[in-house]
C-alpha cells in the first residue's frame, strides 16, 4: 500500500506520492490502494473518493470539511470535526474524536464511531452506528446493525433500523421511531411524545420482561380482544393508580372469567347497573372481610338468601330483620309502622288470613277460619274509645263496654237477640263490691214463667215491691217472716210430715 503524505509534494516513480504541505482541491480528487494520513486541515470543495477495498485505511488528524460528496471505500477515521455540504458514505468504519456535520447524509457500512456530536441535516444510512458521545440528525438515521450511543439521540425526522439500538442517555425523534430489534438502555427508558405514542406488533403481542424473564403480555387474539395477562401462573396481576381505576366498556358489559370460563358480568342498562352471575343456578355469593358468608343472590330460587342469623339492618343496629334459621325475628329502636294505608299484612296468596289498617278508621285482622290469641301470660284488650265490639260477617253482634261511670258491660248489640253467659262447669259471678245487681230497681226478672230456675239456693230472703216488704229469716228451729215496714216479726209454723 502506498502513503500520501500532506506537508510537502514529492513527485516521484513508482507508486509513491508525497506531500508536506496542505492539499485543496477544487475538483475531484480519487485515492484508490492507499492509506491516506493526513496531519492538517484537508478541505475538499469537489468530490473526494478514496480507496476501492474495505482494507483500505484513512486517517485525519486535523479537521476535514467538503462542499461535495466523500466516498470512503475503506476505514475512516478523524482526529477533528469532520463536515460536508453533501453526503459521506463509507463502506466501513467510520470514527472520530471531534464533531460531524453532514448537510447532506452519511452512509457506513460498518460502525460509526463518534465520541463528539454527530449533527445531520440530511439521510443517514448505515450498517452499525456507536457512539459515547450524542447524536443529532436533521434528517432520518436508518441502520441495519446496532445503533448505540451514551449520550442523547436526537432525531428531526424518521428512525428506523432492523438492529439493536442501545442508549444510555435518552432517545428523541419528531418522526417515527421504527425497530426490528431489540432497544436496551442501562438506565430507564423514557417514551415522551406531544401527540401518541403507537405500539404496533404484527405479531399481535407486546411483552413485559424482568431481567429477561416474560412477566406478562398485552395480546390482541383472533376474536379482535385486547388482553393484559400476567404470563406466570403463580403472579397476581395488579392495576394500581393514585386516584381512581375507571373501567369504560362502550359494549356496556364487563365480564369476570376464571380460566376463560366467565362468572360475573356487570351490564350497563339503560343508566342502569346489572350485576349477573353468567352461569345459571349459581349464586353471588357476598362475604365480610373474614370470608364469613353474609347474603347471596340464590341463581336457583332467583331470590335473596341471608345467611342464617345474619341481620338486615336499617339506620342503626338497633332495627333489623334476621332469621336464627328457625324463626323470623323483627326489632326496632322505635315503632314498627306499615304506611301504605291499603295494604294488607297477609299470610298465604289470597287466603284471608291477613291484616288490614287505612292509618285511620282502624286495624282489621281477619282469617279465613279461625283466630287464636296465645299468650303465656296476659293477653290485654286496650280501646281507647272504651268498646270492644263482637260482629259475624260484618254485623255488629255485642260489645264489651267501658262506660263513663266506670262500669263494665258485656251486651248484645241486636235487641232480639239473647245474652248467654256458657260454661263446662259452674258460673260464678264474684263482684268485689259484693253484689250482683240488674241495671235499675224492679225491673228485670231473674226468669221467668217459661224459663225458671230448678232451684234458688240462698241465705236470707229479702222481698219488696210496690205493696209489700218483707225478709224471710232462717232461724236454726223455724223460720222467721219479718215485715219491714213494721217491723213485726212472725213465725213460720214448721210441722214435721211423719211417714
Amino acid at each position: 500500500m502506498s502513503k500520501l503524505y500532506v506537508n510537502t509534494l514529492y513527485p516521484q516513480s513508482g507508486t509513491t506520492v508525497v506531500l508536506s504541505g496542505n492539499l485543496d482541491v477544487s475538483g475531484t480528487l480519487k485515492a484508490y490502494q492507499f492509506e491516506t494520513i493526513t496531519y492538517a486541515a484537508t478541505t475538499y470543495l469537489g468530490d473526494t473518493v478514496f480507496g476501492n477495498n474495505r482494507t483500505d485505511h484513512h486517517t485525519f488528524n486535523g479537521n476535514v470539511s467538503g462542499s461535495g460528496y466523500a466516498i470512503f471505500v475503506g476505514g475512516v477515521e478523524a482526529a477533528g470535526n469532520v463536515q460536508t455540504s453533501g453526503s459521506l458514505y463509507a463502506l466501513h468504519n467510520v470514527s472520530g474524536s471531534g464533531k460531524g456535520l453532514f448537510v447532506g447524509g452519511i452512509e457506513t457500512a460498518g460502525d460509526l464511531k463518534v465520541s463528539g456530536s454527530v449533527t445531520f441535516s440530511g439521510t443517514t444510512t448505515g450498517t452499525d452506528i456507536s457512539g459515547s458521545g450524542k447524536g443529532f440528525f436533521v434528517g432520518g438515521v436508518e441502520a441495519q446493525g446496532d445503533i448505540q450511543t451514551s449520550g442523547s439521540l436526537y432525531a428531526r425526522h424518521n428512525v428506523s433500523g432492523s438492529g439493536k439500538g442501545l442508549f444510555v442517555g435518552g432517545i428523541e425523534t419528531a418522526g417515527d421511531l421504527s425497530i426490528s430489534g431489540s432497544v436496551s438502555s442501562g438506565a430507564a427508558i423514557t417514551l415522551d411524545a406531544t401527540t401518541d405514542i403507537n405500539l404496533d406488533a404484527d405479531g399481535g403481542e407486546v411483552f413485559f420482561k424482568d431481567a429477561g424473564a416474560q412477566q406478562g403480555v398485552l395480546k390482541m387474539d383472533t376474536a379482535n380482544s385486547f388482553i393484559l395477562s400476567s404470563s406466570i401462573s403463580t403472579n397476581d396481576l395488579y392495576l394500581k393508580s393514585g386516584r381512581d381505576i375507571v373501567l369504560d366498556a362502550d359494549g356496556a358489559n364487563v365480564t369476570l372469567k376464571d380460566g376463560g370460563t366467565a362468572y360475573l358480568d356487570i351490564i350497563q342498562s339503560s343508566g342502569d347497573c346489572i350485576f349477573s352471575s353468567s352461569v345459571d343456578t349459581k349464586d353471588l355469593i357476598f362475604h365480610g372481610d373474614d370470608a364469613t358468608e353474609v347474603f347471596r343472590v340464590d341463581g336457583s330460587a332467583k331470590s335473596l338468601l341471608m345467611a342464617s342469623s345474619k341481620k338486615i339492618e336499617f339506620a342503626d343496629t338497633g332495627e333489623y330483620i334476621y332469621s336464627d334459621g328457625t324463626d323470623l325475628r323483627l326489632d326496632a329502636g322505635g315503632d314498627i309502622s306499615i304506611e301504605t294505608v291499603t295494604t294488607k299484612l297477609e299470610w298465604g296468596n289470597n287466603s284471608g288470613e291477613h291484616i288490614v289498617g287505612d292509618g285511620s278508621s282502624g286495624l282489621t285482622v281477619a282469617s279465613g277460619v279461625a283466630i287464636t290469641l296465645d299468650a303465656t301470660t296476659d293477653i290485654n284488650l286496650d280501646a281507647d274509645g272504651g268498646e270492644v265490639f263482637f260482629k259475624d260477617a260484618g254485623v255488629q253482634q255485642g260489645v264489651l263496654k267501658m262506660d263513663t261511670a266506670n262500669s263494665f258491660i258485656l251486651s248484645s248489640s241486636i235487641s232480639t237477640n239473647d245474652l248467654y253467659l256458657k260454661s263446662g262447669r259452674d258460673i260464678i259471678l264474684d263482684p268485689s263490691g259484693s253484689d250482683v245487681l240488674p241495671p235499675s230497681d224492679n225491673t228485670i226478672n231473674l226468669g221467668s214463667s217459661t224459663r225458671r230456675w230448678a232451684n234458688v239456693y240462698t241465705a236470707d230472703l229479702h222481698l219488696k215491691n210496690d205493696r209489700g216488704d218483707w225478709t224471710i229469716v232462717e232461724e236454726e228451729n223455724y223460720i222467721c217472716v219479718v215485715n219491714n215496714k213494721t217491723g213485726k216479726r212472725y213465725k213460720m209454723v214448721v210441722e214435721e210430715i211423719k211417714d
